[in-house]
Parts: C-alpha cells; sequence; structure tokens
C-alpha cells in the first residue's frame, strides 16, 4: 500500500471517529505545548550561561545584580524585578533593580523599606512554592498593617489569575543558610500565577545572585581583615618580619626599619640570612622551624645596616601550609651593642 492511500484510510478514520479524532488533536496540542516549553527553558539557559561569563567581568555588585533583573526582564518571565540587599539583622543594604519606571525607581528609593520582622512574615510555610514564596493579595493585607511594595501600572484584568497586589518572593540564601536577600518578582508575562516549573529558572538565577552577594560580602570581610592586620604589624613596637619558603623577607614592619636601618625598599626580596651575625644562627632556626614549626627564646645578633649589632630574643612561628620551608613570621625585641 503506498503511502497516500494509507494517509487517507487514516484521514477518514479519523472523520468517522469523532472521539479519536479529538483524543489525538488533544495530544498533538499538548505535545506542542511541551516543545514549546522546552524550546523557551533551552533558550533562558542559555542566556543564563552568557550572563555568568558577562558577570566574571564585572566587579562592582549593584551592576552585577541590576545585570540578573534585566535579564529576568528580557527574557520575558516578570515585567519587574528587584533584587533586595540585606544585612545579618534582615536590614537592607541595597538594591538591584530592572523594568521599574524613572517614577518607580524614586519610589523605591523612597518607600520604607519591610522591617525583619515583616521579612520573616513573608517566608512563611504556607506561602512556599518549591524554594520561593508567594503571597496573594488577600494575605497581604493580612501581613502588613500599611502599604508595601511599588504599585503595579497593569490592572487586574490584564492577568490570569495574577492581581497586581500579588507578592512573589525568591529567597536568597548564602553560607550556612543565611539570608543574604531576596529576589522579588511582579507583573508575570504569562498573567498567570506561580507553578514549581515555572520557578525553577528563576530559582536559578537567585542562586547566582546569592553567589554574588556572598562572595562580595566575603570580600569585604577579608579586605577587613587585611587593612587590621596590615596596621597591627605596621604599628607594632616589636620588630615583625616575614619570609617566604626560601628565606626571602616578603615584610618587613616599620619597627624592623627602626631597629635594623633597612628601609622596605632596600630589604624586600634579600635573603633574610644578611640580617644575622652568624649565619649559623639563621640555619639554626631554619632547622628548628622546619621540624618543629616554631621557636621560642632563642637569643641572637643581628647586624644593622649600619654594622651596629643587636640582640634579639626570638618568637618565631611557621605556617602549616609551609612546614618543608622557613616561612615565619617573627617578633622579637632587643639592645644594641657596638660591633
Amino acid at each position: 500500500m503506498r503511502f497516500e492511500e494509507l494517509r487517507e484510510q487514516i484521514l477518514q478514520a479519523l472523520a468517522e471517529d469523532r472521539p479519536l479524532r479529538r483524543h489525538i488533536l488533544t495530544m498533538f496540542s499538548r505535545f506542542r505545548s511541551q516543545v514549546g516549553h522546552y524550546r523557551r527553558s533551552a533558550s533562558r539557559l542559555r542566556t543564563l550561561l552568557r550572563m555568568s561569563a558577562e558577570l566574571q567581568a564585572i566587579d562592582n555588585i549593584d551592576e552585577q545584580l541590576n545585570l540578573i533583573c534585566n535579564v529576568i526582564v528580557n527574557i520575558k518571565t516578570y515585567h519587574r524585578a528587584i533584587i533586595t540587599l540585606l544585612d545579618d539583622d534582615l536590614s537592607v543594604l541595597g538594591y538591584g533593580h530592572a523594568g521599574l519606571s524613572p517614577d518607580e525607581e524614586a519610589e523605591l528609593k523612597n518607600a520604607t523599606p519591610l522591617t525583619p520582622k515583616e521579612r520573616r512574615k513573608i517566608l512563611d510555610k504556607r506561602y512556599q512554592i518549591s524554594h520561593s514564596y508567594f503571597i496573594p493579595y488577600t494575605e497581604t493585607e493580612k501581613i502588613f498593617d500599611r502599604k508595601v511594595g511599588i504599585n503595579s501600572h497593569h490592572t487586574d484584568d490584564e492577568f490570569v489569575n495574577w492581581h497586581p497586589q500579588d507578592m512573589l518572593f525568591v529567597p536568597l540564601y548564602g553560607p550556612r543558610k543565611r539570608l543574604v536577600g531576596t529576589l522579588s518578582l511582579d507583573d508575570p508575562v504569562s498573567g498567570r500565577r506561580p507553578s514549581v516549573r515555572s520557578l525553577k529558572l528563576l530559582e536559578l538565577f537567585g542562586s547566582v545572585a546569592a553567589a554574588i552577594i556572598a562572595g562580595d560580602r566575603l570580600y569585604r570581610k577579608l579586605e577587613h581583615a587585611k587593612r587590621y592586620l596590615t596596621n597591627l604589624v605596621e604599628n607594632s613596637a616589636d620588630m615583625i618580619i616575614a619570609t617566604d619558603t626560601k628565606g626571602r623577607i616578603l615584610l618587613f614592619n616599620r619597627a624592623s626599619e627602626q631597629l635594623l636601618g633597612y628601609t622596605v625598599g632596600e630589604i624586600i626580596g634579600e635573603r633574610a640570612s644578611k640580617l644575622y651575625t652568624d649565619v649559623e644562627d639563621f640555619h639554626a632556626i631554619e632547622q628548628a622551624l622546619r621540624t618543629n614549626g616554631f621557636i621560642s627564646g632563642f637569643e641572637t645578633t643581628a647586624t644593622t645596616k649600619s654594622h651596629f649589632r643587636r640582640i634579639f630574643s626570638l618568637i618565631l612561628m611557621v605556617s602549616s601550609s609551609a612546614q618543608k620551608g622557613f616561612a615565619k613570621t617573627s617578633a622579637s625585641s632587643g639592645r644594641s651593642i657596638a660591633s
């Protein structure tokens, strides 16, 4: 039987059996809808990957968060997106946003933010869908005793089952499940309330935002610790010198300059053995550090730039990552004697 004849028989059978025809057409319609959904999801995932690459080239956290919000709006999921940065007490530190008009931006800037207590209310299990929280407008009136959020310029009849005063939040968690921010989404392009399936991709965007916020917060803490330790070392009354695993000087604080007469520019990169009157002392200390990781109460003599000798009682430590080398921090005090 030729294909054309088979096709004609199938069409005739479908024409005579209307319930079967409806069933097949319904199946094809659902299949076409699923294919469309998967194609949109694949396109949005490609966009997410491109965005991740672009984020690597941006240093400013505000620009990074604005980019995430812009992508969410541009892939036509929601018309408006706001990322709120929170401190450890859930107070607002700042915002990233997209899809807001100039008037809405001004309204966001001047609005009274949610209090920590109000913010905890929106993360109630009753409102949870997937890892996000959807609060219908009937519930917002119960939770808050004041107007919150930015008014939508869309009307109720422009949506299917979403109300202009509905709220959707994707929590952004950092290390140890600490809330570092929220992603707030409004005015869905589909006009519908969120579902587990529709939230999956948005939660991926949220995880990227959370990683950026947590990374920025860690960087700031490290910078603060670095400044603190630098000031501590520089302003110490004791001589503090650090070397690398080959015994080359990496750090030489102000007290070291005053006691030994060398400037930082002159001594950085030089071998620490240059400072010892008796190089055997240097090798003995090096061996002790390699073996034990520390040395205490060892008295030695250093030669200053002007050839005076100073006697020091040394307390030295070596880091665990450099046990096989001679990387150390040394704190010492001493007295001068004529050479």
